[in-house]
């Protein structure tokens, strides 16, 4: 997979404002270590359940719990905070979730996380 140039800017369709700073677009940029260390805090509190695809697939979190990790990812990987994330429209959740996936399709790559031989 080739390396996304880092941020990512997502231009937001429907711009709106909060305390007084508008946001038109979001810079999307890979997780910093705080931002892995209070996502495993946040998921200690959501509880999963095991997938209905079986076994082998990871398990899932209600609907509600997937929102605020998603939310929880706008915020850590934007830089701003969750009131904001939690402000953006329908209408741009799509770019704003493509770009992450661009991000943790990278973080981790050449990281080490190859199987031992």
């Amino acid at each position: 997979m080739e390396k996304p140039s880092l941020p990512i800017r997502v231009p937001l369709t429907r711009p709106f404002d909060h305390d007084g700073t508008t946001y038109d677009h979001l810079l999307i940029d890979e997780p910093d270590l705080d931002a892995q260390i209070a996502y495993q805090e946040l998921m200690e509190g959501i509880e999963v359940f095991p997938s209905p695809e079986g076994a082998e697939a990871d398990p899932i979190a209600s609907p509600r719990d997937a929102m605020r990790v998603t939310r929880f990812w706008i915020s850590r990987c934007a830089g701003v905070p969750e009131a904001v994330a939690g402000m953006l429209k329908t209408a741009d959740q799509a770019a704003v979730s493509a770009a992450l996936d661009q991000i943790f399709g990278v973080v981790g790559e050449d990281q080490g996380n190859e199987e031992a031989a």
